[in-house]
């Protein structure tokens, strides 16, 4: 009796237990659905292919997107075959790689247009093909940067005459070679893009100047408005500026990558031996000549008074250069500037249509 009574308790509580259990899957079948892990909102109609797709397994929008970049940006890349397997043929690997990185990213681009439209340009999660050049270039448009890293490209190594003139001979400095054209910028921007990317940039950066940021600002806008006209008075303020902005030393440094003389100094240096220190104390006397003589030019002296202060000028620049490096260096130094000089001087173009003397 008691054994068939605990069998009768055990079914009863099992059966309660059961109840029990059912009662609560019907209720959280009837409550509400609870909020999903992922976003449920619907994928763009336009969206029909794999982005689509991936919305409908249950990804996000911006797990889809990602997914749908790794995807693009790894099938165009592993159709790139690398210049560098076929080294005995390639002449310039790097510039060949960059040039297919280019056109890979520029099919990921079409790719995302077509499957989700241009207002996919803004996902940051398409950056990487729509802003390339965010790391250096941040304050330009996606297309803005897409087309620098176009022109880049499209630009080839150009070789670069020195031309000589009158007013190189008195000391006006020969502007850098011509970067990348930024024509297709606004004035504001072109100048932030050139301030980090342009040959005059890096000339200054090579300087050893030390320049602060306010200073190279100063110094780039500087050298960009001398080397914008011949006039003698404006190259002969923009010297005094940059002496008084850099101190005579950081001057010398600021210029000498920008002065044939300095080339000149070298040469004589390496063939004599001469200590680099000295070798720029030589080429600061020289430049500091070089600025009296444009100021004397500019001031527009008589005949007899112009050549009384050059020779002034060429006195204390000998005394100053003979302290400097000795005696035989200095005239080594002179005589190989005054070779330069007569050589520019028959460098100069004439005219087709100049008069025969």
């Amino acid at each position: 009796m008691i054994q068939t009574t605990a069998l009768t308790v055990s079914a009863l509580a099992n059966v309660a237990l059961l109840g029990l259990w059912l009662a609560g899957s019907q209720h959280e079948l009837a409550a509400p659905a609870a909020a999903p892990r992922r976003s449920q909102s619907p994928p763009p109609a336009e969206a029909d292919g794999d982005y689509g797709r991936w919305r409908k397994l249950g990804l996000d929008e911006h797990e889809a997107k990602r997914l749908l970049f790794a995807t693009l940006e790894t099938r165009a890349l592993g159709a790139i075959e690398s210049p560098w397997e076929r080294y005995w043929q390639s002449s310039d690997p790097g510039a060949a790689y960059a040039l297919r990185l280019l056109e890979a990213y520029g099919r990921v681009r079409r790719e995302i247009e077509r499957e989700m439209g241009t207002a996919a340009s803004a996902s940051p999660e398409f950056s990487r093909a729509f802003r390339p050049l965010d790391a250096q270039f941040s304050f330009l448009s996606g297309s803005e940067q897409i087309e620098l890293q176009q022109r880049r490209l499209g630009t080839g190594e150009r070789g670069r005459a020195i031309e000589c003139s009158e007013a190189l001979v008195v000391g006006v400095d020969a502007a850098p070679e011509p970067g990348v054209s930024l024509d297709f910028l606004a004035p504001a921007a072109a100048f932030e893009v050139a301030l980090r990317e342009s040959p005059r940039s890096e000339q200054l950066r090579r300087s050893r100047a030390s320049l602060d940021e306010h200073e190279f600002r100063e110094t780039f806008v500087l050298l960009e408005r001398a080397d914008s006209t011949a006039d003698l008075a404006v190259h002969a303020a923009t010297r005094q500026r940059l002496r008084t902005l850099l101190g005579a030393q950081r001057f010398a440094a600021v210029a000498a990558p920008r002065d044939p003389l300095f080339a000149i100094v070298a040469r004589v240096g390496r063939e004599r031996g001469l200590d680099p220190a000295l070798l720029s104390t030589a080429y600061e006397v020289l430049n500091d000549a070089q600025g009296q003589l444009l100021d004397l030019a500019v001031a527009r002296v008589d005949g007899e008074r112009a050549a009384g202060g050059a020779a002034a000028i060429a006195a204390t620049e000998r005394e100053r250069l003979d302290a400097a490096v000795g005696e035989v260096v200095a005239t080594a130094i002179l005589a190989a500037r005054e070779e330069f000089y007569v050589g520019a001087r028959h460098r100069v173009v004439v005219p087709r249509d100049a008069p025969t003397p």
